[in-house]
Protein backbone atom coordinates (compact mmCIF):
# COMPACT_ATOMS: atom_id res chain seq x y z
CA UNK A 1 0.00 0.00 0.00
CA UNK A 2 2.76 2.50 1.03
CA UNK A 3 4.60 1.75 -2.10
CA UNK A 4 1.93 2.55 -4.21
CA UNK A 5 1.33 5.35 -2.81
CA UNK A 6 4.59 6.76 -2.95
CA UNK A 7 4.58 5.51 -6.57
CA UNK A 8 1.60 7.35 -7.49
CA UNK A 9 3.19 11.03 -5.44
CA UNK A 10 6.02 10.51 -7.85
CA UNK A 11 4.33 10.03 -10.84
CA UNK A 12 2.46 12.66 -10.75
CA UNK A 13 6.03 15.24 -10.72
CA UNK A 14 6.83 13.74 -14.25
CA UNK A 15 6.45 16.49 -16.68
CA UNK A 16 4.67 16.61 -19.67
CA UNK A 17 7.58 17.46 -21.87
CA UNK A 18 9.27 14.07 -20.72
CA UNK A 19 5.90 11.86 -21.15
CA UNK A 20 5.72 13.47 -24.81
CA UNK A 21 9.30 12.54 -25.84
CA UNK A 22 11.29 10.39 -23.75
CA UNK A 23 14.95 10.40 -23.44
CA UNK A 24 16.78 7.00 -24.40
CA UNK A 25 18.25 5.35 -21.60
CA UNK A 26 20.84 3.56 -23.47
CA UNK A 27 22.12 6.93 -25.45
CA UNK A 28 25.90 7.51 -25.27
CA UNK A 29 25.92 11.03 -26.56
CA UNK A 30 25.47 14.15 -24.56
CA UNK A 31 22.38 14.56 -22.56
CA UNK A 32 21.36 17.36 -24.98
CA UNK A 33 21.63 15.65 -28.04
CA UNK A 34 19.99 12.32 -26.54
CA UNK A 35 17.00 14.93 -25.57
CA UNK A 36 17.07 16.55 -29.20
CA UNK A 37 17.30 12.67 -30.75
CA UNK A 38 14.04 12.13 -28.48
CA UNK A 39 12.18 15.28 -29.70
CA UNK A 40 12.83 14.59 -33.04
CA UNK A 41 11.72 10.98 -32.91
CA UNK A 42 8.16 12.72 -30.93
CA UNK A 43 7.94 15.24 -34.15
CA UNK A 44 8.27 12.13 -36.30
CA UNK A 45 5.70 10.04 -34.46
CA UNK A 46 3.53 13.00 -34.07
CA UNK A 47 3.78 14.10 -37.96
CA UNK A 48 2.91 10.13 -38.56
CA UNK A 49 0.18 10.01 -36.28
CA UNK A 50 -1.23 13.45 -37.94
CA UNK A 51 -1.26 12.32 -41.52
CA UNK A 52 -2.70 8.90 -40.45
CA UNK A 53 -6.33 11.20 -39.55
CA UNK A 54 -5.88 12.90 -42.86
CA UNK A 55 -5.31 9.89 -44.73
CA UNK A 56 -6.13 6.42 -43.43
CA UNK A 57 -5.78 4.37 -46.71
CA UNK A 58 -1.98 6.12 -46.53
CA UNK A 59 -1.81 5.35 -42.98
CA UNK A 60 -2.84 1.41 -43.84
CA UNK A 61 -0.23 0.89 -46.40
CA UNK A 62 2.38 2.32 -44.04
CA UNK A 63 1.40 0.21 -40.78
CA UNK A 64 1.59 -3.12 -43.45
CA UNK A 65 5.43 -1.78 -44.92
CA UNK A 66 5.92 -1.53 -40.93
CA UNK A 67 4.72 -4.68 -40.38
CA UNK A 68 6.17 -6.19 -43.29
CA UNK A 69 9.67 -4.98 -41.96
CA UNK A 70 9.36 -6.41 -38.82
CA UNK A 71 8.32 -9.76 -39.94
CA UNK A 72 11.17 -9.75 -42.27
CA UNK A 73 14.09 -8.68 -39.64
CA UNK A 74 12.53 -11.88 -37.00
CA UNK A 75 13.01 -13.97 -39.77
CA UNK A 76 16.42 -13.00 -40.47
CA UNK A 77 16.75 -13.14 -36.84
CA UNK A 78 15.22 -16.74 -35.85
CA UNK A 79 17.54 -18.06 -39.43
CA UNK A 80 21.17 -16.21 -37.59
CA UNK A 81 19.84 -18.14 -34.22
CA UNK A 82 19.02 -21.64 -36.62
CA UNK A 83 22.37 -20.94 -38.67
CA UNK A 84 24.99 -18.40 -36.99
CA UNK A 85 27.45 -19.59 -39.54
CA UNK A 86 25.43 -18.30 -42.59
CA UNK A 87 24.07 -15.08 -40.40
CA UNK A 88 26.31 -12.46 -42.19
CA UNK A 89 25.39 -13.84 -45.73
CA UNK A 90 21.70 -13.76 -44.41
CA UNK A 91 22.04 -10.27 -43.25
CA UNK A 92 23.82 -9.19 -46.87
CA UNK A 93 21.13 -10.24 -48.72
CA UNK A 94 18.28 -8.40 -46.28
CA UNK A 95 20.52 -5.38 -46.37
CA UNK A 96 20.64 -5.74 -50.56
CA UNK A 97 16.59 -6.54 -50.60
CA UNK A 98 15.62 -3.60 -48.96
CA UNK A 99 18.52 -1.75 -50.80
CA UNK A 100 16.89 -2.90 -53.88
CA UNK A 101 13.33 -2.25 -52.53
CA UNK A 102 14.98 1.62 -51.99
CA UNK A 103 16.10 1.97 -55.19
CA UNK A 104 12.72 0.91 -56.83
CA UNK A 105 10.90 3.85 -54.73
CA UNK A 106 13.39 6.32 -55.56
CA UNK A 107 12.99 5.14 -58.88
CA UNK A 108 9.25 5.82 -59.01
CA UNK A 109 9.23 9.45 -57.34
CA UNK A 110 11.60 9.96 -60.04
CA UNK A 111 9.40 8.76 -62.62
CA UNK A 112 6.69 10.60 -60.88
CA UNK A 113 8.65 14.16 -61.04
CA UNK A 114 9.21 13.58 -64.67
CA UNK A 115 5.41 12.38 -65.68
CA UNK A 116 4.56 16.04 -63.84
CA UNK A 117 6.69 17.86 -65.38
CA UNK A 118 6.07 16.39 -68.53
CA UNK A 119 2.52 17.02 -67.94
CA UNK A 120 3.12 20.71 -67.24
CA UNK A 121 4.51 21.56 -70.42
CA UNK A 122 1.84 19.90 -72.08
CA UNK A 123 -0.56 21.87 -70.21
CA UNK A 124 1.48 25.19 -71.02
CA UNK A 125 1.36 23.71 -75.12
CA UNK A 126 -2.25 23.97 -74.65
CA UNK A 127 -2.69 27.05 -72.94
CA UNK A 128 0.00 29.14 -73.56
CA UNK A 129 -1.79 32.69 -72.28
CA UNK A 130 -2.28 30.87 -68.47
CA UNK A 131 0.74 29.09 -68.40
CA UNK A 132 2.48 32.54 -68.87
CA UNK A 133 0.34 34.51 -65.80
CA UNK A 134 1.18 31.09 -64.01
CA UNK A 135 4.61 31.38 -64.59
CA UNK A 136 4.75 34.79 -63.68
CA UNK A 137 2.78 34.36 -60.60
CA UNK A 138 5.10 31.39 -59.54
CA UNK A 139 7.70 33.40 -60.03
CA UNK A 140 6.56 36.20 -57.98
CA UNK A 141 5.61 33.97 -54.97
CA UNK A 142 9.35 32.32 -55.70
CA UNK A 143 11.18 35.68 -55.08
CA UNK A 144 8.55 36.73 -52.08
CA UNK A 145 9.83 33.56 -50.54
CA UNK A 146 13.60 34.33 -51.63
CA UNK A 147 13.06 37.76 -49.55
CA UNK A 148 11.10 36.37 -46.65
CA UNK A 149 13.85 33.40 -46.05
CA UNK A 150 16.39 36.11 -46.17
CA UNK A 151 14.64 38.55 -43.96
CA UNK A 152 14.15 35.54 -41.00
CA UNK A 153 18.23 34.73 -41.93
CA UNK A 154 18.75 38.26 -41.12
CA UNK A 155 16.81 38.18 -38.16
CA UNK A 156 18.28 34.88 -36.85
CA UNK A 157 22.14 35.33 -37.62
CA UNK A 158 23.47 33.03 -35.42
CA UNK A 159 21.56 29.74 -36.87
CA UNK A 160 23.53 27.29 -38.05
CA UNK A 161 22.92 27.68 -41.52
Amino acid sequence: MKKTFIFLLLAGFIPVSLAQSEVDPFCLDEPAACEQKAAKKAERRDKIRQRCVKDPQWCQEWRNNRQKLHAERQALKRQCKANPDQCDELTRQFKEKRAKRNEKKREQKKRAKENLKKSRQQWCTDNPAVCKQWKAERRALLEKCRETQAQLLEKYPDIPR
